[in-house]
């Protein structure tokens, strides 16, 4: 972007345009209050309300096989290991699952530590570090959810309960603005586990994963809904490869999903998610991952944790550049290294640009 440089009323003659509307954006010199003026008009102008693209990574399961309680944080478009930035309302070990606004952050819990599956959901607020709140209540207890939303409304998709082989084909709804308890949405077409999810503004899209957690089951099915509309899922394609736990992430136009067929498979499928269709090959995983989570933001999918080729649970975080094809980029460490983990983020293909 550039702006008329108003010689007259300026100081300082070395005046850098911000480079974004977020808190971290560099500027520098002395602005004219029209240019100023002009900036704000074009959303180009640092404001404290505006955070950076932020992820959360929450709960998940440690090497020793517990869970955790703990709220990791990385900011999305710089590099660099997570930090502890609070707790969850407890502790969860198993495929939590979450979703977001700009501001508020949803997650909904899985397995807790005593390997028992609840319906807990809570929030926290993206500007500013601390313990989660209650939110609300999933329409019953599971774990192996998928999670995803738009800037209005968060949805969990199916999930398991009572033993590992009673997956679901619910799909709850929350409006993340306001705290409570699910609503119906509808129904999927394939009782779903958790294997990854993204969503543009209008639409949303997930991997269904095992269809039978007992049997060793896993299916390559991906589905969509429109979020505004309630009602039952659409079929969008099929993965290239069963899923077991893959993670995925999107934004407004590709969602990157991992398909593991239970041997840390680490090649990555892409979908446009404007136009139903099969996956395509997008890139490869550095290191192979399985049970990890996934955050976005407009230019980048992140992976983080899972398990290595030892099944042992993983700091490991990766990124993805979605507009160019290719392999993962290494990112930094968690703070905890963890598995089936949840994430959520404040800048996602949901949310508006």
């Amino acid at each position: 972007m550039s702006t008329k440089d108003f010689t007259a009323n300026v100081i300082s003659a070395s005046k850098v345009v911000p480079d974004g509307n977020k808190t971290n954006s560099a500027a520098s010199g002395v602005w004219d209050l029209s240019e100023h003026f002009d900036l704000v008009k074009g959303d180009n102008w640092p404001n404290v309300a505006n955070l950076a693209a932020t992820m959360q990574i929450f709960g998940g399961r440690l090497a020793n096989g517990s869970g955790i309680d703990s709220i990791q944080r990385i900011t999305i478009p710089t590099t660099g290991n997570a930090v502890d930035t609070g707790d969850l309302t407890s502790v969860q070990m198993f495929n939590d699952s979450g979703g977001g606004s700009t501001t508020r952050g949803i997650q909904a819990h899985g397995t807790n530590g005593s390997f028992q599956r609840n319906d807990i959901v809570d929030y926290t607020t993206f500007a500013s570090t601390g313990n989660a709140t209650d939110f609300g209540n999933l329409s019953n207890s599971r774990n192996n959810n998928n999670g995803f939303s738009n800037n209005v409304r968060f949805l969990s998709i199916g999930g398991a309960t009572g033993d590992f082989d009673s997956n679901l084909n619910y799909m709850d709804y929350f409006t993340i603005a306001s705290t409570g308890n699910a609503t119906d949405f509808g129904d999927t077409n394939a009782k779903a586990a958790g294997s990854g999810a993204g969503a543009s503004t209008t639409r949303g899209i997930y991997a269904n994963g095992m269809s039978s957690v007992a049997s060793g089951t896993a299916t390559n099915v991906v589905e969509y809904v429109t979020i505004a509309n309630t009602g039952n899922a659409s079929d969008f394609g099929d993965l290239q490869k069963n899923n077991v736990g893959g993670g995925g992430a999107s934004n407004s136009v590709k969602f990157l999903v991992l398909p593991s067929d239970g041997s840390n498979n680490f090649t990555v499928d892409q979908f446009t998610i404007a136009s139903t269709g099969n996956g395509t090959d997008f890139g490869d995983m550095v290191t192979t991952r399985q049970y990890a989570t996934a955050g976005a933001s407009s230019l980048r999918v992140v992976f983080a944790g899972g398990e290595n080729t030892s099944s042992v649970s993983s700091n490991v975080i990766q990124y993805f550049t979605i507009a160019s094809a290719g392999n993962s980029t290494d990112f930094g460490n968690l703070n905890q290294a963890v598995k089936a983990a949840g994430s959520n983020a404040n800048a996602h293909g949901g949310i508006p640009a």
